[in-house]
C-alpha cells in the first residue's frame, strides 16, 4: 500500500522504493494463501484482493509492436480478438520506451463511462509530464499539475461563484419574509426525514414571537435564551 501523504517528490520515491523492496521479498507468497490468510470475502463481481491494477513494460526496443515472427515455411502474426474481458476493474498497462510512453486502457464498462477514462487518462497524461519537468527532489507532492486550467477555474472560481446582489441594509428576517412570499411551497429546512417549506416556517416562527409578546411581554431588543437540541424548532426559535 502506498501512502501519499509525503511533502516532497522525493520523500514519496524513497517511500515507493521501499513499498516496492518489501513487496518483493513476498513474491513467492502463493494467491491463494494469501487470501486465506487475510480472510477476504470471495465475491464474484471482482477480485478479492484489490480492483485496480497499474503495470509497466519498459523494454527500450526490444519489443516491437506488429512485427510478424518468421519460421522457415511458416509465417505467425499475434491474433487479436474483437471482445475485450476485463479482469479488473480498471487496468492501466504503461509502455516506457525512447519515444515516450504509451497508456493503453481496459476497464469495466458497468462501472466506468469512455469519457470517465478519457478524463482519467488526461489527467495521468498531465501528472506524467508534471514529473517529467521535476528538477529537484525538494518539489512539493501536492503542486504536481493534474487538472487543465479550465477545469481548475470550474472548481476554483467557477463553483464558488454564487454572488448574489441583494439589499445590504435589509435586516435578515426582512429578507426571509420576501422569500416566503416569493417561494411559500419551496422546501426551507431539512432535519433528518423532516422538512419544512418556507410557508411553514414563517408561520411558526410568528406563532411564537406572538407567543413570547402576549405570554412575556417580550419586546424589541429584548433578550432570550434559547436551548433546544438540533432541529427543526432550533431554527423556528
Amino acid at each position: 500500500r502506498a501512502n501519499t501523504g509525503h511533502h516532497t517528490v522525493g520523500e514519496y520515491f524513497k517511500h515507493i522504493r521501499t513499498v516496492h523492496l518489501e513487496a518483493q521479498s513476498h513474491q513467492d507468497v502463493p494467491f491463494e494463501q494469501l487470501v486465506d490468510r487475510l480472510k477476504v470475502p470471495r465475491s464474484k463481481a471482482h477480485s478479492p484482493l484489490f480492483q485496480i491494477m497499474m503495470t509497466t513494460n519498459t523494454d527500450y526496443g526490444l519489443h516491437h509492436e506488429g512485427e510478424s515472427v518468421a519460421l522457415p515455411g511458416v509465417q505467425m502474426s499475434a491474433y487479436e480478438s474483437d471482445a475485450v474481458q476485463a479482469k479488473f476493474d480498471l487496468d492501466v498497462e504503461l509502455t516506457l520506451g525512447d519515444a515516450g510512453v504509451g497508456i493503453n486502457w481496459t476497464y469495466d464498462t458497468g462501472l466506468f463511462s469512455e469519457a470517465a477514462i478519457a478524463r482519467l487518462n488526461a489527467h495521468l497524461c498531465r501528472l506524467l509530464t508534471s514529473l517529467s519537468e521535476v528538477t529537484e527532489e525538494t518539489v512539493a507532492l501536492p503542486s504536481l499539475a493534474m487538472l487543465s486550467e479550465s477545469e481548475t477555474a470550474h472548481l476554483v472560481t467557477g463553483l464558488n461563484n454564487t454572488e448574489i446582489a441583494y439589499d445590504k441594509a435589509a435586516c435578515i428576517h426582512t429578507l426571509f419574509e420576501q422569500q416566503a412570499q416569493q417561494q411559500p411551497d419551496k422546501v426551507a429546512v431539512v432535519f433528518a426525514d423532516k422538512t419544512l417549506t418556507y410557508k411553514q416556517l414563517n408561520e411558526q416562527s410568528n406563532q411564537l414571537a406572538h407567543y413570547l409578546r402576549e405570554h412575556h411581554a417580550i419586546g424589541p431588543d429584548s433578550l432570550v435564551g434559547l436551548c433546544v437540541e438540533r432541529s427543526l424548532e432550533m431554527v423556528v426559535g
